[in-house]
């Protein structure tokens, strides 16, 4: 094939793939609407998905109320939730669904939300990363901690950092501290501690 003949075999390549890109949803394959009006360039997340197209359902992805909140979605219906719902909603979570949670209220997720299938294998999408769980080894600890945090004067950055004062201490009893140390050492230093703290409710 001569340079030439290349160069025309490439660009008619390229406009058909053009044409194509720009006729058929990135996500779903559907119809799509232009990406600059779903978005503007303002979009925390915008330099993700600059290229991709959108239908008009999916465009949906990026609702305002999937950035200010939390949500959790299932099969039957998709839930805006608060922080105080989201141990709960692990304690009868239903599968498969998708788990997010939000402490900036700024950054689209759902777009890049993963899908939970099992108890042993849950991911929660948080603003800028995606953890893993195992309900049947984590939520037992998260109950532990809520309860502990409930009935007990400790801040969450004392169960976090393990720095609790010695007066604290003292009114906590040793051996309710040995406890919760014992709770969280395998989990100290990580950001899944972080967040299940986060989950915890007086």
């Amino acid at each position: 094939m001569k340079l030439k003949e290349f160069v025309i075999w490439k660009i008619e390549i390229e406009k058909e793939f053009k044409k194509k890109r720009e006729t058929i949803c990135g996500i779903c394959g559907e119809k799509l609407v232009c990406f600059g009006d779903v978005v503007s360039s303002n979009f925390n997340n915008y330099e993700d998905v600059k290229d991709i197209w959108f239908c008009e359902d999916c465009s949906l992805l990026f609702n305002s109320n999937f950035r200010k909140k939390s949500f959790y979605i299932t099969e039957e219906k998709a839930n805006l939730i608060t922080q105080k719902e989201i141990l709960p909603i692990l304690q009868k979570i239903s599968f498969p669904c998708i788990l997010s949670f939000t402490q900036s209220n700024k950054k689209h997720r759902l777009f890049r939300s993963k899908i939970s299938q099992t108890r042993e294998e849950l991911f929660i999408i948080l603003d800028d990363d995606i953890l893993e769980f195992n309900l049947d080894q984590d939520l037992p600890v998260i109950e532990e901690l809520d309860n502990i945090y409930k009935n007990n004067k400790i801040s969450k950055e004392w169960i976090i950092q393990g720095n609790m004062p010695v007066n604290a201490i003292k009114k906590y009893w040793l051996d309710n501290f040995l406890k919760l140390e014992n709770l969280v050492k395998k989990y100290r230093g990580s950001r899944k501690l972080e967040i299940m703290v986060a989950f915890l409710n007086k």
